[in-house]
């Protein structure tokens, strides 16, 4: 499962300031690691989307995080083969 094609790496920007997101490994199979900064304090969402742009996942539903670096991994099994967005 592709996730963001090409870069593995993703910036936003939050209120002026970069932020961060990383998936490995890319492609994923069965689990990948999601790794980002967030340079605020805020509100956070994350979802899976598909080449579609449809939600297929929603990882993070409005967690409230502290600035600060965030690791975790997340299980893929369920995911159909294709590519996918952050």
């Amino acid at each position: 499962l592709p996730f963001d094609n090409d870069p593995s790496e993703q910036r936003t920007t939050i209120n002026e300031q970069p932020a961060t997101i990383e998936v490995l490994p890319n492609p994923a199979a069965d689990v990948f690691t999601v790794s980002y900064n967030l340079p605020l304090d805020g509100k956070v969402w994350l979802d899976v989307v598909n080449a579609n742009g449809q939600v297929v996942r929603r990882i993070l539903n409005g967690a409230t995080q502290s600035a600060g670096n965030y690791r975790f991994n997340e299980n893929a099994a369920s995911l159909a083969p294709g590519a996918y967005y952050l």
